[in-house]
């Protein structure tokens, strides 16, 4: 009786109206958010990158064709002008940066903060992040993004007459605050092979990082030694192998790996000389970082002329662990070389993002290191209600959006699915035996698994997808002909025609199963989009806006077509059908999709669980846990990829349709920017 209901009440027209309804839902929260009565709503800001920073940039670090050459891109963003009126000397800036992997649109809590206070609020995408274009490499081409703004700002942006030049501060969390940092180091640093600043020299009075690592080597050297139990990552054999093709090393030479992270560090650069004003907050219990790392930093900030450390990191360490507000102070603020550390006790590295008592102390500083006018620092404890209850909006649309598309399909494709008739017998003499699936199952786990051995270079920029896309290609490559030449032998035995594995050899029919669930998906998505563009919230379409990530955008499709042809072509083609002819048992055609989706997750997400497993396999070999939450994970998703296929072949009897809606829906959310880069 339960089973009766709820299958009368999970049909598409109650799903699409749900879907749509939680959608709504989501775009109301998302304008409750989007458009607070005490908050001017933040504009969208486009400019390029300066050529004289490009050039001492690239001149200082020593980049280079072979050692990824910065170049100019586009810097996108937003700018809040406080509500409050402007003081004689016009309004304080602070330039926001958010953390890895989100974008300016995912942490505009903090610039709306500043804005709500009295500062003229600009937040940036760092490069290789939601719009902005360029690539993310680890610290070095977002100092041209922070450099640039200042000038953008003082020179040519619409708000250069009602902004005070003299008080400009840079701001940031996680990666942003890393960034805020080295900003900060190489401001006014001189270029010894052109004898000009690295940077603006000295237009940026202060700085604000939320976070900081010490030393980019000997951090991730300690943090996968605590997760792994590893000693000297950075030579470990799996990691070489990896910088061999990833193109974050764009040389491909594991040996530059300890002078590639040397310049992305901090605690080797910083001094008391090389950086003005400057406040760290860390949460006590972030988990990229210790206390003691922090103060090495805060302790490297006071070397003298001499090259002598004034205050040494125990002495921060004790003074912030020891005293009530938990904060040490160093310097004196009018003479630019003040320093203050503060230590937020209990919160964790994600919490800093939301955290009151660190916003506090962001104002705090930012107000009398600049020694602002006109400036309410008060930061209530309900500061991040309209942020949050946005970013809730967003999700649930985001939601709502997906969730449209498989009832939009159905709609789409004029067939009621009926989920008590079994598919007719076919082929009455069909058995799927063991060896039958054992074959099914064993070749494309095995050549999947064995693609890891053959060394590709990385072909898109898609960051950690770099790593995969060459063995999506390369076990392509090597299944199609062997699917093939399996299909024509099971074809010939069971006097199989195309049509019956979803081979249809009508081009209308074709066209018609390729454009039906991609119109689902592009519908839903666009949608999705055009309202999130509006209410400036992230999106599924390529991004950053620059020619070269389409390009990049074909490559991964054209990959994920070939790939998911293969895949479908083996277990909706052959295994599907046979299981839908299979006279020996009656299965529902629900019962089909779950064992077709359920064998199809297993086989792929195992083939590709080997292949991790041989290409780093031996960063996990004192973790075995991770191995099986690893496993555990691909299996599910190709599970959950599988059923979603398997829908769409039963709907349109064509391999073709479910090739084009997986290929489609996966590169898009790798290319789509809603929380990983562009590298």
């Amino acid at each position: 009786m339960l089973l009766e209901l709820i299958k009368r009440i999970l049909n598409r027209k109650t799903l699409l109206i749900g879907f749509i309804l939680v959608f709504i839902t989501g775009f109301s929260l998302a304008v409750i958010g989007t458009l607070p009565p005490d908050e001017n709503v933040p504009v969208r800001i486009e400019f390029s990158t300066y050529s004289q920073y490009t050039a001492e940039l690239n001149s200082f670090f020593n980049r280079t064709e072979q050692n990824k050459l910065i170049e100019n891109y586009t810097v996108r963003g937003y700018a809040i002008v406080p509500k409050t009126a402007a003081p004689p000397e016009g309004y304080p800036v602070i330039i926001w940066m958010h953390g890895f992997a989100v974008s300016a649109e995912m942490q505009m809590n903090y610039p709306r903060l500043f804005a709500k206070c009295g500062f003229l609020s600009i937040a940036i995408s760092q490069p290789g992040h939601g719009c902005s274009g360029g690539y993310w490499d680890m610290g070095i081409q977002a100092l041209l993004g922070v450099y640039s703004t200042v000038e953008w700002l003082v020179n040519e942006s619409p708000y250069r007459t009602s902004i005070d030049k003299n008080r400009i501060a840079v701001s940031g969390h996680s990666m942003g605050g890393i960034v805020t940092t080295r900003s900060g180091i190489f401001d006014n640093w001189t270029n010894p092979n052109t004898s000009n600043p690295v940077g603006t020299g000295g237009l940026i009075r202060s700085y604000c990082a939320i976070y900081c690592w010490d030393d980019l080597y000997s951090m991730a050297d300690t943090l996968i030694n605590d997760f792994l139990g590893l000693q000297d990552v950075w030579n470990h054999p799996a990691i070489l192998r990896l910088m061999e093709s990833w193109r974050w090393l764009s040389n491909h030479d594991p040996s530059t790996i300890e002078e590639e992270t040397r310049l992305r560090s901090v605690s080797n650069f910083i001094t008391g000389q090389n950086i003005p004003n400057y406040c760290l907050i860390t949460g006590s219990g972030d988990e990229l970082t210790t206390v003691k790392a922090q103060c090495h930093i805060m302790a490297n900030s006071t070397i003298n002329a001499s090259g002598i450390i004034e205050v040494p990191w125990n002495v921060i360490y004790n003074q912030v662990n020891g005293s009530s507000n938990h904060t040490w102070n160093y310097g004196d603020i009018s003479a630019g070389n003040a320093r203050r550390f503060v230590l937020v006790p209990g919160i964790g590295h994600i919490q800093e993002a939301f955290d009151q008592t660190i916003m506090q102390n962001a104002v705090l500083w930012l107000n009398e290191s600049m020694n602002c006018t006109n400036i309410n620092t008060n930061v209530p404890s309900d500061i991040n209600l309209f942020y949050l209850v946005k970013l809730s909006g967003w999700f649930l649309m985001l939601i709502g959006a997906l969730g449209c598309i498989l009832p939009t399909f159905s709609y789409f494709s004029k067939s009621k699915l009926k989920v008590e008739s079994p598919r007719p017998k076919i082929a009455p003499n069909l058995q799927i035996d063991r060896q039958k699936l054992l074959l099914y199952s064993s070749i494309p786990i095995a050549v999947i698994a064995l693609s890891s051995l053959i060394g590709m270079q990385s072909l898109t920029h898609f960051w950690i997808f770099d790593l995969m896309i060459p063995k999506f290609l390369v076990s392509a490559l090597l299944l199609l002909p062997i699917i093939l030449i399996l299909v024509i032998l099971e074809m010939k035995r069971y006097h199989y025609t195309p049509e019956d594995i979803g081979l249809t050899r009508s081009i209308k029919n074709n066209l018609k199963s390729i454009l039906l669930p991609v119109l689902a998906i592009l519908i839903c998505v666009l949608i999705f989009d055009v309202v999130s563009w509006f209410l400036q919230l992230p999106f599924l379409l390529p991004r950053p806006f620059d020619s070269g990530i389409y390009i990049d955008f074909f490559m991964l499709f054209g990959i994920l077509l070939l790939q998911n042809f293969c895949f479908e072509l083996l277990f909706r083609g052959l295994y599907q059908t046979k299981i839908e002819q299979y006279g020996a048992r009656q299965l529902t055609q629900w019962t089909i999709i779950f064992r077709s989706g359920l064998f199809s997750g297993i086989v792929i997400g195992s083939g590709f669980g080997l292949n991790l497993l041989i290409s780093i396999g031996g960063l996990f070999a004192n973790s075995p846990f991770f191995i099986i939450l690893l496993f555990g994970g691909i299996i599910f998703l190709f599970f959950v990829i599988g059923i979603v296929s398997a829908f769409i072949y039963q709907r349109t009897r064509n391999i073709l349709s479910s090739t084009f809606f997986n290929a489609l829906l996966m590169a898009l959310f790798i290319s789509g920017k809603l929380f990983l880069t562009y590298a």
